[in-house]
This record gives structure tokens, C-alpha cells and sequence, in this order.
């Protein structure tokens, strides 16, 4: 390791003869060798990885949670889009994404550990790429015309709208 930087021993010539002591002595530079330079440098890199990892973990934590509303979302517009689609495709159509949203948050993780992309960026991603996925398909799904379902959102903003315009009405 580095050597310590110590200051210089106080001499007989450093307090004056009116028992004033003078400013305090400066430091000795202390040589480095090339070795422990190398051995400070690895060190630091230890330490930054070290920091990429919790800062991965701290965000895999909370994109996993957020994760359950993109899943849902693009499940009910695969239900909706599908209706008769059967347990063959759940299971077929979840796995496959499932599969998609693992194998990037695993790519994003090594990325970040390596300090290649931030943390953020490398666990929010695969969420944030289910999650417009999902609203896509609701909003794909909401356009189409002809459908037995019943209301679509259109009508849930109707609804809400028309609740609104009531409770105002009301003296």
C-alpha cells in the first residue's frame, strides 16, 4: 500500500527563542512505486463495482414490483384481443414474454455491473418496453369496431365524465 505521509519531527531549531512555535511542519512527500499505484487503481475499480452492484439490486427491487402492472396491462390486452384464445395461448403467450422481459433485465444487469450503461437505464428498460407494449395493444384493441364485448374505453371516459358534469350540477 501507499506509504503515510508524516510530518516532519520537530527540532530544537523549530521553536524560536521566545517560545513561539512556528507554523506546523509540512508534509513529506512519500514516493510511489508503480506497484502501488496499480494496487490503488484496482481498488478503485473494486469499489466501483461494488457501487454499479447495489445500485442494480436497489433498482431490480423496484422495476420487479412496477413489472406486475406491465404484465397486467399487456395481459388484458391479449385477453381482449384474443377472447377465444384458450389456455393454450396464455401460457404460450406468457412465457414468451416472460422469457423476452428475463433475458433483458439478465442483459441489462451484466451491462450495469460493468459500469457499461447506468443502473436505472439497464433495470427500467425491459419494464418500460412491457409496459408500452401493453398500452399499445389496450389502445390497438380499444379502435377495433364490431366487437360483442360491451363498452370500451371511450365509455369508461363517458362515464367518468358524465359523473363529474352531475356532481357539479348539484347545489
Amino acid at each position: 500500500m501507499g506509504r503515510l505521509l508524516l510530518p516532519k519531527p520537530a527540532t530544537a531549531q523549530a521553536i524560536a527563542p521566545d517560545s513561539t512555535v512556528k507554523p506546523p511542519a509540512r508534509y513529506a512527500a512519500a514516493f510511489s512505486t508503480i506497484s502501488d499505484a496499480t494496487i490503488a487503481r484496482e481498488n478503485e475499480e473494486f469499489a466501483r463495482r461494488d457501487v454499479n452492484q447495489y445500485l442494480v439490486e436497489i433498482h431490480k427491487k423496484y422495476t420487479l414490483s412496477a413489472a406486475c402492472l406491465s404484465f397486467v396491462l399487456i395481459g388484458i390486452a391479449l385477453a381482449l384481443r384474443f377472447p377465444r384464445g384458450g389456455i393454450g395461448l396464455v401460457i404460450g403467450a406468457s412465457l414468451v414474454i416472460f422469457a423476452l422481459f428475463y433475458v433483458a433485465l439478465t442483459a441489462g444487469e451484466q451491462l450495469a455491473d460493468r459500469g457499461a450503461i447506468s443502473a436505472a437505464l439497464a433495470m427500467w428498460l425491459p419494464n418500460g418496453v412491457v409496459l408500452v407494449a401493453g398500452i399499445l395493444g389496450l389502445i390497438r384493441v380499444n379502435r377495433e369496431f364490431g366487437s360483442t364485448r360491451g363498452g370500451d374505453l371511450g365509455d369508461l371516459a363517458d362515464l367518468l365524465t358524465g359523473w363529474l358534469r352531475r356532481r357539479r350540477a348539484r347545489p
